[in-house]
Formats: C-alpha cells, sequence, structure tokens
C-alpha cells in the first residue's frame, strides 16, 4: 500500500517557473494606539498592491487617501508589486509599515477633503 504517495513529486515540476505564482508573505504592520497590528497576506510575485492596500484599509475603515504604505522606509503605490520592490519568496516575509498619510502632505488642489472636514456641525 504505498502507491498511494505519488502526489509529492508533482510538486517540483511546478517550481520550474519560480516567478510567476511564486507566493510571498507579506506583513503588513500598522503601529497605532494600542502598539503593533499586523495583518498577514498571502500575494503572489507580480500582484499590484492595490488590493492589498485596499482590503487593508477597509479592514480598519481607513480612507487609501489617507494611508501610507511604505517599504523599508520608501513609500510603495498601488501599482507596486513585491517583485518590483526587489523581493523574492526566499527571503521570507515582506514587511511592509501601514502609517497615517500626514495632513500637511495633502496636495494642493485638494480643497475638496478640506471643505469636507469644516461641514461638521
Amino acid at each position: 500500500g504505498r502507491g498511494g504517495r505519488r502526489g509529492g513529486a508533482q510538486k517540483a515540476s511546478g517550481s520550474a517557473k519560480p516567478d510567476a505564482g511564486e507566493k510571498v508573505d507579506v506583513r503588513v504592520v500598522a503601529v497605532g494606539n494600542h502598539g503593533e497590528n499586523v495583518t498577514n497576506v498571502k500575494m503572489r510575485m507580480q500582484m499590484p498592491f492595490e488590493k492589498m492596500m485596499a482590503a487593508w484599509c477597509k479592514q480598519y475603515n481607513i480612507e487609501i487617501a489617507n494611508a501610507l504604505f511604505a517599504v523599508a522606509g520608501r513609500e510603495i503605490r498601488p501599482d507596486d508589486t513585491p517583485a518590483t520592490c526587489g523581493w523574492s519568496a526566499a527571503q521570507g516575509p515582506l514587511t511592509i509599515q501601514a502609517v497615517p498619510r500626514p495632513r500637511a502632505e495633502a496636495a494642493p488642489g485638494d480643497e475638496a477633503a478640506a471643505a469636507e472636514e469644516k461641514v461638521e456641525v
């Protein structure tokens, strides 16, 4: 009855293309008043961070415009991917810092956002 354990051999052939389907563990670390919040996500190397950012903001009820995501102190954009950050799954988990975007950095011409805040009655 040892014939049933063949399935493991097929994994090796699938790893011939390292990049396309290679998944990396992403840790999104947000530092809040209560210490660190860590959200673990699995991402493909070529997958843009956009979905992860949107899901993270939804989870914490934060406007995506008010959140800043950075890898090793460098801000990442929604169309960046783990690959464009120079990451590989062999390096282990990719840690992304999530911080509130400083208000002073609001782009000029962003009056709509400023006006909304004054509407609080």
